[in-house]
């Protein structure tokens, strides 16, 4: 059947990002811990934690249950690329928050995620989790056997039933699924606005750096900067914010989908494979020490440009840059 063959094919894809992502998250975790310039500070153990919540995510992907807990590692993501885009206004800004780093400010950060995960998860679990009434609609509304070629007793699913049928055909509305799905909505929503808002202020501090000097070190510093910043932007918004929010948008006008919302799923399992990409590629001092570690990828002009201009102050250039 087409439904089985389907789901075969998003499991061996989902499977193929998830060794991706274990590939690149560890290689980015070795390039962070053995060729970070000491001017790095703090940014460098969020860039870890980054990109190993992304290796517990990718494994998570894999196994799948308890679903909650994967919903939770989605939640926790939302918060995670907001986190990043502040910690990155805040050193570009210059902001004496960074100046002496406590316990109390790590923990702050740290726990936001973890809040936002636990909520998503609960959400999962109870206002949209698996439910009688859920099942008997997957039942008779949505050919379940006819479309994946399964048994409702062998998924997993949750999902919001907002117009519940009852036995004498009328609809009512479901109060728990109305609930849960406004707080993923809230939850979606702070997630981005937290991208844009400081990724554009982000941007504005970086771009008064070009008119302020003609050097060629500011301009290369400015493009490294943007084009991070960037790509670091579009990866969630894509992969993460647009797929969810449109499905959930279908749900809430009563729409099927069908088998198109397989590629949620995969475009999730995209994000942590993909995400390390701009650190690895756009980053001179991880660029440079990859092409070390890749033979392949060695040019005679790169030994040259490595030996006259080291990657290690440019970088610290970057990530500790304050308007002029």
């Amino acid at each position: 059947m087409i439904g089985k063959s389907w789901s075969v094919i998003q499991h061996n894809i989902q499977i193929g990002f998830a060794i991706m992502s274990l590939i690149l998250n560890s290689t980015l975790i070795f390039l962070i811990l053995r060729h970070s310039p000491k001017s790095l500070g703090a940014y460098k153990y969020l860039m870890i934690y980054i990109s190993a919540f992304e290796l517990f995510y990718s494994l998570m992907d894999i196994i799948v249950k308890p679903v909650a807990v994967y919903c939770g590692c989605f939640g926790a993501s939302m918060a995670i690329f907001g986190i990043h885009f502040v910690y990155r206004y805040l050193v570009a800004a210059g902001s004496k928050l960074l100046e002496k780093i406590s316990f109390w400010k790590i923990a702050f950060f740290l726990l936001i995620p973890v809040v936002y995960g636990a909520i998503w998860g609960w959400v999962a679990y109870d206002p949209v989790g698996q439910q009688p009434a859920t099942g008997e609609h997957i039942k008779q509304e949505n050919n379940i056997l006819e479309t994946f070629d399964l048994e409702l007793e062998d998924m997993v699913y949750i999902g919001p039933y907002f117009y519940q049928k009852l036995p004498n055909g009328t609809y009512e509305v479901d109060i728990m699924s109305i609930t849960g799905m406004s707080i993923v909505y809230i939850i979606v929503s702070s997630s981005f606005f937290t991208i844009f808002y400081f990724g554009i202020k982000c941007y504005r501090i970086i771009s008064q750096l070009v008119p302020s000097t003609s050097s060629y070190r500011s301009k290369q510093l400015q493009s490294h900067l943007f084009w991070a910043l960037v790509t670091q932007t579009m990866i969630p918004v894509i992969l993460m914010h647009t797929p969810v929010t449109l499905v959930y948008a279908f749900a809430l006008l009563d729409q099927d989908i069908g088998m198109l919302s397989g590629f949620v799923s995969m475009t999730i399992a995209a994000y942590p494979a993909i995400d390390p990409l701009p650190s690895l590629l756009i980053i001179p001092c991880y660029r440079g020490a990859l092409k070390k570690y890749l033979p392949c990828c060695r040019r005679p002009k790169d030994t040259q440009q490595e030996t006259t201009n080291p990657a290690g102050p440019r970088t610290a250039s970057i990530l500790s840059v304050k308007p002029t």
